[in-house]
């Protein structure tokens, strides 16, 4: 009994340590390789079909914007996040809600888009 409360107590007091720069962007590689294939493919149907281009820019921004925000939610991390095993969680060593995975997302999208026009 008391081996299983000084576990739960080490669990409870368990400490995360951050992941780097550079093992982020490679994560963020991994994920642009991830997204490629589905990007292709929507290339090839928009030439085959003759979408307009602003249309595949738009399913290409809801298509990442589901991937980021869907697999933030559910799985704790990105496919590049998860092959480097990281993991994206709250400060409490939670999961993130699905409210905190949108914002995340929103923020990042919107950081990166004030940086483009920089």
């Amino acid at each position: 009994m008391t081996d299983q409360l000084l576990d739960e107590l080490n669990d409870q007091e368990k400490e995360y340590e951050h992941a780097g720069f550079w093992i982020r962007v490679l994560a963020l590689f991994l994920d642009f390789l991830a997204m490629l294939v589905p990007y292709l493919i929507l290339l090839f149907l928009s030439s085959i079909l003759a979408f307009d281009q602003m249309l595949i820019q738009a399913l290409t921004f809801i298509l990442s914007s589901c991937y980021w925000v869907y697999m933030t939610y559910k799985h704790e991390g990105t496919v590049g996040k998860l092959v480097l095993n990281l993991r994206v969680i709250t400060q409490d060593g939670e999961p993130l809600s699905l409210e905190r995975s949108i914002l995340r997302f929103m923020i990042t999208w919107g950081l990166s888009m004030v940086l483009t026009l920089i």
